[in-house]
């Protein structure tokens, strides 16, 4: 998936399927909620650097999350899936139903 300076993609999750994001070019913000009444995010912050260790994140599924590219420059992540993509699994909102500045 490409990711577009200034473009948010946010919010889905998934019902059945855990997501793992992999950081393939640039840098990214991953926004992640867990499940409950409360709205509270996690922000993860990714990038591919050189020598460092890579990093993969785990979005279990039922967890709201959504994606930004930082630095001003266009990012590609990697995805995996733990089950078949079956676009009934998903479930989206707007972005600013959680009220949540990015």
């Amino acid at each position: 998936v490409t990711l577009y300076p200034n473009v948010v993609i946010a919010w889905h999750r998934h019902k059945r399927q855990d997501d793992y994001v992999y950081v393939g070019q640039g840098a990214i913000k991953v926004g992640v909620i867990a499940p409950g009444e409360r709205v509270q995010v996690q922000w993860h912050y990714l990038a591919l650097a050189g020598s460092a260790p890579h990093q993969v994140l785990h979005i279990p599924r039922n967890h709201w999350h959504g994606y930004k590219a930082l630095a001003g420059k266009q990012a590609i992540i990697l995805g995996y899936i733990t089950q078949k993509y079956d676009a009934t699994d998903e479930e989206r909102r707007s972005i600013d139903d959680m009220g949540i500045a990015w």
